[in-house]
């Protein structure tokens, strides 16, 4: 099966007042059909601009750019319109016409390409009822919540049946709540429809929630990437690292830790972080150190959640006892399929 979308080599610089920012430098990217591939990183990570690179509403100053099979960077424009047709787009800010109803701002799009009157009002009331908003028709933006807006942004960018969606911090804007929402819809979306959608986002929230593959991005390059349980499961980066402990509370809780040790451990000890995955159980692989080496383990911290059909779980340990025992439940654990980082002695 041949990648809906692939980049090789993409570079991108952007010249103005005598320097050149290097926002690209040089992305390989793959992208299956069907998949919610998300690409992650803080602002300034060149994120936004390898979006825009797929659509090619920005020129990558080298490389190629490949959709659904066609090379869109050889194309001339007229031929380029024709492939963007395939590539839905939706943005931070939902980008809608203020003087259109909700009913014109997703039949622009098939106006534009003189579809008949007719099948332009079947195609719009058959988007809106798929977003749930049949009963808005009529409403202008202004009258329309956040949520709502993005709801009439994504029935746009679906108007002409596209097999890639781009979602460029489409949820940012929103509150959690709403936030949830556009994200259960896309998914349908993807389920319903096979559509391949691409989130780019700086929230690790929504790449768990979504996503079944990510890319992580810093400083105009890729630095980890993988199917979406092995990234949370065993990231190899710090920025990685950073980011998934923005969304299971993990680094909030070693920061006051180490704020205060006294406060939480109540003996001496390793304080260790320790990761595990697939079926091992927490809680048992503790008791059955604690027994084995004659240690003395506290948890001060601990998470388990489910990715896709599969158990993750992080706690934040003490581990208290002879040097010897406690490195040797160390080196167990290793064994035991459990990640252990120690971080200080406390």
């Amino acid at each position: 099966m041949q990648p809906m979308i692939k980049l090789e080599g993409i570079k991108k610089t952007f010249t103005g007042g005598g320097e050149d920012v290097h926002a690209l430098r040089g992305i390989d990217l793959e992208i299956m059909p069907g998949e919610i591939y998300g690409i992650i990183g803080f602002s300034g990570a060149g994120k936004s601009t390898l979006v825009r690179c797929i659509n090619l509403l920005e020129r990558p100053s080298e490389g190629k750019v490949w959709v659904n099979g066609v090379e869109l960077t050889h194309l001339g424009e007229m031929a380029l319109r024709k492939q963007r047709r395939q590539i839905g787009m939706i943005f931070q800010l939902f980008n809608l016409m203020k003087g259109r109803t909700v009913y014109k701002n997703v039949e622009f799009p098939l106006h534009f390409r003189g579809i008949p009157k007719k099948q332009r009002e079947e195609k719009v009331m058959n988007l809106l009822r798929i977003v749930g908003l049949e009963n808005r028709r009529d409403a202008y933006p202004s009258m329309l919540s956040g949520g709502q807006k993005q709801r009439v942004a994504i029935a746009r960018a679906l108007a002409s049946d596209p097999k890639v969606l781009l979602c460029d911090e489409s949820t940012s804007a929103l509150d959690p709540q709403t936030t949830q929402e556009i994200l259960e819809l896309l998914r349908s979306l993807n389920k319903e429809l096979g559509i391949t959608i691409i989130v780019i986002t700086h929230e690790m929230a929504v790449v768990k929630q979504i996503c079944s593959s990510l890319a992580v991005m810093e400083d105009g390059q890729i630095v980890e990437r993988g199917d979406i349980y092995d990234v949370f499961s065993n990231p190899r980066m710090p920025i990685t690292r950073r980011f998934i402990g923005t969304v299971d509370g993990m680094d909030k809780a070693l920061e006051e830790i180490l704020s205060s040790p006294s406060e939480y451990c109540s003996k001496h000890g390793q304080l260790v972080r320790l990761s595990y995955s697939g079926q091992s159980s927490g809680q048992a692989i503790v008791s059955m150190l604690s027994r084995q080496f004659g240690i003395d383990i506290s948890i001060l911290y601990g998470n388990i959640e489910t990715l896709g059909t599969k158990p993750l779980g992080r706690m934040i340990t003490v581990l208290s006892g002879e040097k010897h025992a406690v490195d040797g439940a160390l080196g167990a654990l290793d064994g035991l399929g459990v990640k252990a980082e120690v971080i200080a002695d406390v």
